[in-house]
């Protein structure tokens, strides 16, 4: 195809536009019509993402950076726009909750595979398969979280757009010295909720830590 053109890139590439940096040992990018079709990242994966958000309501708005990394990631592209992403292998997202441009708090989560999507250069919808697990650090002044939540299970579906997640399978939430077991547990971030249910004979349960 005339109108599409391919490049390969290797040993310790790194890619630079005005809101991303691309690194991996080698790159391939696939152009159509000159726009950016698709990106392969093979070994040692790494995009920082950045974007602006307020402490507060009455501060300048500041960078802030997000961080991708795994053992190999594949990139899509929508009118050379990033559209979605798979991370594959060892796969953790250190990434800042940002509403309405203000920050809410900062969360590092990571799995075996992540599907994410990506809308107006902001993670809106991340899958996280296998091996799930991560923490949420609220910004205390813009969250009614007063504290790190901790959390794992099989799979997570984390609707950062919604601010909501479901936790399925052997799902497990520790916040405040409290740990919250169950088959499935829903979590609501903005209004500090939780709903816990039965799957597959795990059965809700809550205990503190140093409880006998």
């Amino acid at each position: 195809n005339k109108n599409e053109s391919k490049i390969l890139l290797y040993n310790n590439v790194i890619i630079k536009d005005s809101t991303r940096i691309l690194k991996g040992d080698n790159i391939f990018i696939d152009y159509q019509d000159s726009l950016i079709k698709y990106i392969e990242i093979n070994k040692n994966a790494e995009i920082a993402n950045f974007r602006y958000a307020k402490i507060d309501s009455i501060q300048k708005k500041q960078i802030f950076q997000d961080i991708l990394t795994s053992k190999k990631m594949d990139l899509d592209f929508i009118n050379g726009e990033l559209s979605n992403l798979q991370l594959s292998g060892m796969a953790i997202t250190n990434f800042n909750v940002i509403q309405d441009t203000l920050l809410k708090g900062f969360n590092i989560v990571s799995g075996d595979t992540m599907f994410i999507d990506i809308k107006n250069n902001i993670i809106d919808n991340m899958f996280v398969k296998q091996n799930a697990r991560g923490s949420f650090t609220p910004e205390k002044r813009n969250t009614d979280v007063s504290s790190t939540v901790v959390y794992k299970a099989q799979n997570i579906d984390y609707q950062v757009n919604k601010q909501i997640s479901f936790l399925y399978d052997n799902a497990e939430i520790d916040y405040e010295s409290t740990i919250l077991n169950a088959g499935e547990i829903f979590v609501d971030w903005e209004k500090n909720h939780l709903e816990a249910k039965e799957k597959n004979n795990v059965y809700p349960s809550v205990h503190s830590i140093g409880e006998n």
